[in-house]
């Protein structure tokens, strides 16, 4: 980490926050390029307006891919059944003996 510039330091913790503020349970390349999107006098993104990247479409890009990972509380309320019962399917076409639910 000593090697590290401060403001990707920070962009790492910013990062580490955005997944625990989401209850991710880990840290995605989604979650640090969302940070260093969006960290105070960074580079990244004048860097990628420059070379014409749609900064803003990058941004909600990376929040909807964020938006799809599950969560263990998501996971939680919507219960394990649902899980035990696709598993059961798969295992049924593939003639498996799997779990039954």
């Amino acid at each position: 980490m000593d090697k590290l510039t401060s403001r990707f330091q920070q962009a790492l913790a910013d990062a580490q926050s955005l997944a625990v503020g989401r209850d991710h349970q880990f840290m995605e390349h989604a979650h640090v390029l969302l940070a260093l999107l969006d960290g105070q006098g960074g580079s990244v993104r004048p860097l990628l307006l420059k070379a014409g990247v749609n900064v803003n479409k990058l941004r909600s890009d990376l929040e909807a891919q964020l938006d799809r990972l599950r969560s263990p509380r998501a996971i939680a309320r919507k219960g394990l059944r649902p899980l035990v019962i696709q598993h059961d399917a798969r295992a049924e076409n593939r003639r498996d003996l799997g779990i039954r639910a």
